[in-house]
């Protein structure tokens, strides 16, 4: 009987193994923004102060970073660390160096372990006459505005809350020759090693 104990618990060891599912690298969750407009735009980034469902603490990468200019047909990615912490982010656009943003929000909660994500207007809709998407590379659905939207059909509060974590990326101006694995595409860059917002 003491044998069979012993079997089972080896057995039940086993099957958690081979039943649970990969961990996933921090790494992994990344955003990559996308200028195929035929101007540059103007990019930062922010984070939260706190985390939404826990307002007595604080996000650790708390701050905005540097405005950078992107160049038409650029790529760049966001630079701080997408943690499971439910500390919001936003990709801020411009048009103009410090002008109006457009924004491309998106968190990983500590709480449920899944992504949510929208696209914003709240500070500004620089864009309007142009197509923004926002994209999950998961089988998480996109969220994309036409050209001449003026984002009450696609932007917050229209929001996605998907249970799988990965690559994100942003798109002004539509795709433009993009494989599904778009991050091996390019040399994009980190926002702090864009030249400086400054207006041609």
């Amino acid at each position: 009987m003491h044998n069979l104990h012993a079997i089972f618990a080896v057995l039940l060891t086993l099957l958690a193994f081979t039943t649970a599912a990969p961990a996933l690298a921090q790494d992994d969750v990344k955003f990559l923004l996308m200028n195929n407009c035929p101007f540059p735009v103007y990019v930062r980034e922010s984070v939260a102060e706190v985390p939404g469902p826990r307002p007595w603490d604080t996000c650790a990468n708390y701050g905005e970073s540097k405005e950078g200019k992107l160049s038409s047909g650029g790529m760049c990615f966001g630079i701080y660390p997408i943690l499971k912490d439910s500390c919001g982010h936003s990709i801020k656009i411009a048009r103009h160096p410090a002008g109006p943003v457009y924004q491309f929000e998106f968190t990983w909660a500590r709480e449920n372990d899944r992504m949510w994500y929208n696209l914003s207007h709240e500070d500004g809709n620089p864009f309007t006459d142009v197509e923004r998407e926002f994209s999950a590379h998961n089988w998480c659905p996109s969220l994309k505005c036409q050209a001449g939207n003026d984002g009450s059909q696609c932007d917050y509060d229209v929001q996605v809350d998907c249970g799988r974590k990965g690559a994100m990326q942003g798109f002004l101006c539509g795709r433009v020759g993009m494989r599904r694995a778009g991050l091996e595409i390019g040399n994009p860059v980190g926002i702090w090693d864009l030249p400086p917002a400054v207006e041609e």
